[in-house]
């Protein structure tokens, strides 16, 4: 395999941990804060980010590449408000999608088929997550900081599985 594909796909597979560390210490920034809702949402979020990271580490393997792992660095939480919240999470989501797109830019010009299948599917993944955000965050700039309108939110965070 392209020995650049072969350190993108590792890189991503960091920031695919990454973003689990990420979101879990949003979590429990905002569990203390009283927002049990986006608690749960974040901790799922965070488990379907290690799912991704070993997706990537399952992928390497089984096309015979080295595992390279990188120090996770300790994430700054600053939380202002609900909304605030959900744009730092959509923040990272198009990070996320920017770091995944350019892996399938390299799958192209290296002419990498079966990394492209692979990687598609995070393509998609993206679209999904990004989608999800961006209506969680249309509900919050609707509720304009009503406190009751979003603690409705938050319970409706409650329900994801």
């Amino acid at each position: 395999m392209n020995m650049k594909l072969v350190k993108l796909l590792n890189e991503q597979m960091n920031k695919e941990y990454y973003s689990a560390y990420f979101y879990l210490a949003l979590g429990a920034k905002v569990n203390i804060l009283g927002f049990k809702g986006a608690a749960h949402w974040l901790f799922l979020q965070a488990k379907e980010e290690l799912t991704h990271g070993d997706l990537f580490y399952k992928f390497l393997l089984e096309k015979n590449e080295d595992i390279k792992f990188s120090q996770i660095n300790a994430v700054e939480v600053n939380i202002d408000s609900y909304q605030s919240l959900f744009e730092q999470i959509l923040k990272h989501e198009k990070f996320v999608t920017d770091c995944i797109n350019k892996i399938a830019d390299l799958c192209l010009d290296a002419k990498e088929h079966s990394v492209y299948q692979f990687i598609m599917w995070f393509v998609k993944e993206q679209v999904e997550e990004e989608s999800g955000v961006c209506d969680i965050l249309d509900k919050i700039k609707l509720a304009n900081e009503c406190k009751n309108m979003l603690l409705i939110i938050d319970n409706e965070l409650l329900g994801r599985k």
